[in-house]
Order: C-alpha cells, then structure tokens, then sequence
C-alpha cells in the first residue's frame, strides 16, 4: 500500500534556492533536488534523515513506498485546504518554528477539524510531556486515535516504521482513512464529467431550463447538481467500499460508542445550516428544526405553501411541537403518563421495539415518536414527537410584506425575519418525508367498530380449518 505524507517543518532549506517558491507545496522531486542541492545547506540534520529515508523507501517491484510532499510553515498548509485540492494520508507536524508567531496548539486543532488525516507531531523529547498533555484536553479528545507524539530524534528508519505500522493499523479499521484518497478523487472526477456534459450551457440556458423558483435558485441549482453527483458515486466501480460494507462487523474492545452513534445518525438525520446565508433573509422550509417562543418545533406547511405565504396560508404556518426527553421534562412525564398507571410508566415506554424513526414509542396509541439527536450547545437532544399536536401559528404580517405591491405580496415567501424564530437545522431526506406522512397519516387516521368475540371465536375456528393437515384422499393430483 502507498501512502502520501506531508512534512511541515520550518527546518526544510527552500528559502532562496534558485527555482523554489517556500510558499508552495513541495513534491518527492523538490525534496530530492533540496537534498542533493549544496547552496543552502540542511541546518537539521533530524529533518534530513527523515525526509531522506521517506524518499528511499522502496516497495517489492522498485517503485517508493511513499509520496512525499512538505510545507514549511502550517499556515500554508492550512491556505492550501482551503484553495487547493491535495490532501495527504499522513501529516508530520512539526511543533516549533525558530521564526516564532506560530500557535501550534491552534493550527493544529485548526487542521484536525477541517480535513482528515493521520497526524503526528514532530517535536524533540523535552517537548514530548507538554504535547502529550495538550492531546489529552478535553479540546483533543475527538480526535484521539488519529494525532499522536513522534519523537524528533529517534533514528529516521524508526520513526517512519512507526508511520508506517500506524497507517496499516487505521487502513484496516478506519472508515475516513480507508476510503478517504478514493472518495476525494472520485469526487472530482464526477464534477468533472458533470462540468464537461454541461460544457454548451450558458448561464441563461441553466437560469431558463431548470426554471427554478425565485429566492431558491440556489437551493435548486444545488439539487440539481446532487443529484448528478449522487448517481455518479452509485455508478462508480467501488468493490472495496461494497466488501467493507459486505464484512460482518465488530464491536471494538472498548464496546459501543454512543457518542459516535449519535454523532453519525446526526449527520444522517439532519442538514446544518447554510453559513453562507444571513438567517435574516434564510427563507423558511418544510423540514426546518427552529426554535419559536423559546419551544422547539418542526416545521410541516408544504414547501408551495411557504414560497407564497401570505397568499396560500393567509399568513398561518403549521408547526408540530418537539418536547425535549429529558428527567426534568415534567410537563411530557404527565403528557405520557396522564392515562398510564405511574408505577409501570417507564416499563410501558421502552416496550417498544424502536426499529425505525416513527416507530411506536412504547405502550403508548400509534403515532407519538421519538426524534432522537439533535445537537444544540454540543449536546445531542432526543424530542418526543406528537403529530395531533400539529397546529396552525399566525404570523403578524411584517411591514416589509405591508409595503410590497399586489403582486409582490402574493408571491412572498417567508422570511426568518419576518417569523421571529432561531432555525437550528433541517431533518433530511428520506426521514423528512416519512414524518410528514406519518403525522397525517395519524391525524387523518380512521376507524372500524371492533368485532365481537363470537365473532373472533369462529375466525379462529376458520382459521384452524385453514391450516389443518390436509387428508390424503382430499389431495388434488
């Protein structure tokens, strides 16, 4: 297996060397030109080793081991995260810079929260209690397993054994690290190839033929795009992701995480917001998670509805409220136990068999359900969901849509600002359509009368004759 390591260590001789920007990224060939190269000698010798060892390294048919690339400063690596496209398996992160205004334990936090990788930070051993006290701060705790202490010292062949051993240690078990190169560069590819069939449009063939609604062009633009991309991923040959997937699972030794369960059914079950939106002008969605009145709620109005509000809802949204499940919660304990005995209430709540999203809650009548892991002030919050609560709130019209002409005002959509309430995040799909179904479904739900049990008795009797063994000479050959 090859992997790619980048360097950054302000030791690497590039400044003033003919041919070399020191602000650039740095390949296997720069590398290999600054070690043969005498002009601007290597003034540490620990560096040299290392990135000469990495470059040395060869595989069984003679091709290197290693893609080698470097930075000297992480400022620049971080610049390149955010303007460029390469990302390396492993980062080799040294701790101190001799040109000083660098806060390694800020940009190193900076890089673990915005790109994946395996880390580790290249310090001398009198630094190495102070690193290892820093990574186990409450702040580093999320990414322990995949940033740790590397000796700078320990001879160069060591040190990258120990690269070595931890990058086929996580290719085996880690999902980010396993399939992170592939996903990123199949990615690009299907944007690509999605740029390229779209090559003869111009920006009024797209603004024309989507007609996509005003004040959602973007949102629309970006489906459109999603969809593309979704299906390329789907077309994509992937047999390793399809036989990862395909292997029974593990539990690790330390048991179940339910901080990563909850973290990933998060992602699965809600979008977060668009950042590049002041929540002023965010218009509001089927789907969004807000906080009204200091209660949460669920947004239900149909999407058509919103996007002309004042003239299809006459300036009502229809709201479902969410009840957070937590102990102190005693208005949804006498909610829930109000026609329950109290000394069976918590039996009678967990007797469900919580299988999916709106799946019964318990002993409780079809249709309350639990809306689990919403995070809010970093903490994952359950709610409980009771879809004959669902109710209509009448927005006061805002002077904004007062002052719009006749026919501006019956195509205005609804704006945060004009609702008052704080948006957290909005449930995604296809969970959103399955709560909305199910919350009409229980409202407008029927019934039958109930049979009586004369009636049981000779179904049963009928159904026994059903299921009887069948004689012989009653067999039709």
């Amino acid at each position: 297996m090859r992997y790619s390591v980048c360097i950054i260590d302000d030791e690497i001789p590039v400044a003033g060397v003919e041919g070399f920007r020191d602000t650039e990224l740095l390949n296997s060939s720069n590398l290999g030109q600054l070690l043969r190269q005498n002009e601007h000698p290597w003034t540490d010798e620990v560096v040299k080793h290392f990135v000469q060892t990495l470059l040395e390294e060869k595989e069984d048919d003679g091709t290197s081991k290693w893609d080698v690339y470097a930075f000297t400063n992480p400022a620049l690596y971080i610049n390149h995260l955010e303007n460029g496209t390469f990302r390396p398996d492993l980062l080799v992160f040294d701790w101190d810079y001799s040109t000083g205004g660098v806060d390694s334990e800020a940009r190193l936090k900076e890089i673990l929260e915005r790109t994946f990788c395996l880390v580790f930070v290249f310090s001398k051993a009198d630094r190495e209690d102070e690193i290892n006290a820093i990574l186990s701060t409450p702040e580093f705790l999320e990414y322990q397993g995949r940033v740790s202490y590397l000796k700078k010292g320990d001879p160069a062949a060591d040190n990258v054994n120990t690269l070595l051993e931890k990058a086929n240690e996580m290719d085996k078990n880690n999902f980010s690290f396993k399939f992170a190169g592939r996903l990123r560069r199949e990615s690009l590819k299907i944007m690509d190839r999605t740029l390229s069939d779209l090559g003869k449009a111009t920006v009024s063939d797209i603004k024309n033929y989507l007609a996509l609604e005003d004040g959602e062009e973007k949102h629309g633009l970006i489906d459109f795009i999603a969809d593309r991309f979704r299906s390329g991923l789907v077309e994509t040959d992937f047999p390793e992701l399809t036989e990862a997937y395909t292997t029974p699972a593990t539990t690790g030794t330390g048991g179940i995480d339910n901080n990563l369960v909850k973290k990933i059914w998060a992602y699965r079950l809600y979008r977060p917001l668009d950042g590049t939106v002041s929540l002023a002008n965010e218009l509001v969605r089927r789907g969004d998670i807000i906080k009204y009145e200091d209660n949460h709620y669920l947004v239900v109005s149909a999407a058509c509805d919103l996007k002309r509000f004042w003239k299809k809802n006459f300036g009502t949204i229809n709201l479902l409220p969410l009840h957070r499940l937590h102990n102190s919660n005693t208005e949804l304990k006498d909610l829930l136990s109000f026609c329950l005995d109290p000394e069976n209430v918590s039996k009678k709540l967990k007797t469900g068999k919580f299988q999916n999203l709106t799946g019964r809650l318990g002993d409780l009548p079809d249709g309350p359900f639990i809306l689990p892991f919403l995070k809010e002030n970093d903490n994952y919050e359950c709610f409980v969901v009771l879809p004959k609560e669902m109710s209509g709130h009448k927005i006061p019209v805002h002077r904004d849509v007062s002052a719009l002409e006749l026919d501006k005002r019956k195509e205005a959509s609804l704006k945060y600002e004009w609702l008052g309430a704080e948006k957290l995040c909005s449930v995604s799909e296809p969970f959103l359509s399955a709560i909305i179904q199910h919350t009409f479904g229980t409202i407008g739900g029927y019934g039958t009368p109930d049979y009586p049990k004369e009636m049981k008795k000779i179904f049963e009797e009928i159904l026994d004759e059903f299921t009887a063994a069948i004689p012989a000479e009653r067999i039709q050959t």
